[in-house]
């Protein structure tokens, strides 16, 4: 499970600098 949430994580930060606000609020 941690390790999920560690993937998700990561890729929330990769998104959130390629799209910014627009992918952090979906």
């Amino acid at each position: 499970m941690e390790k999920q949430l560690k993937d998700i994580s990561a890729e929330a930060l990769n998104n959130d600098k390629v799209c910014g606000f627009l992918c952090v609020d979906n």
